[in-house]
């Protein structure tokens, strides 16, 4: 069965307009599905994140057959990360990758590869570097990210400090493409 996925721009307007479906809602539900060690943050730190992060390259994806949000793609423009990582600071020139998640019965389809591969397509048109951090840990991801032209430039011990695991900073510099 060949999946109806669309996908719309993350803006203020599309938060405010559908008031059938609470997307602030769903994103958390959808965050705390994917990462499950990061239980202890607050829908109101999600949609802090969400507010920063409106703009024209953060995504929501839906199926188009029930209207269900199936995952969503946020990038806060115009910042990188400090040294520290737990900060960015404000550079015209970069994105940050902030966060991407699929329901777990989505995943394993490439949903979440082709639609960041496009994202970062219309990141790089744009020409945007952009950052991300990673967990040590998650080989797949870093996978992910090297096949869309990342390169790890450093490590931050300890990063995510509620399970004790480093953090690991990636770049997509769009003068290495």
């Amino acid at each position: 069965m060949t999946l109806n996925i669309g996908c719309l721009n993350l803006t203020k307007e599309i938060l405010k307009s559908n008031s059938k479906y609470n997307f602030n809602t769903s994103i958390f539900e959808i965050h705390n599905e994917c990462f499950p060690e990061n239980n202890h943050v607050q829908q109101t730190h999600i949609d802090t994140i969400i507010n920063m992060c409106t703009n024209q390259f953060s995504k929501l994806l839906i199926n188009k057959d029930n209207k269900e949000l199936i995952g969503y793609i946020l990038i806060l423009v115009g910042g990188r990360y400090t040294e520290d990582g737990y900060s960015s600071i404000a550079d015209e020139k970069y994105c940050i990758l902030f966060n991407i998640g699929i329901k777990k019965e989505y995943q394993n389809k490439k949903i979440g590869f082709t639609y960041l591969k496009k994202v970062m397509d219309e990141i790089r048109f744009y020409n945007f570097n952009t950052q991300l951090i990673v967990r040590e840990d998650n080989l797949r991801a870093q996978r992910v990210y090297k096949k869309l032209n990342f390169i790890q430039e450093r490590v931050i011990e300890n990063h995510f400090q509620n399970i004790n695991i480093n953090g690991l900073v990636y770049t997509n510099n769009n003068n290495r493409m």
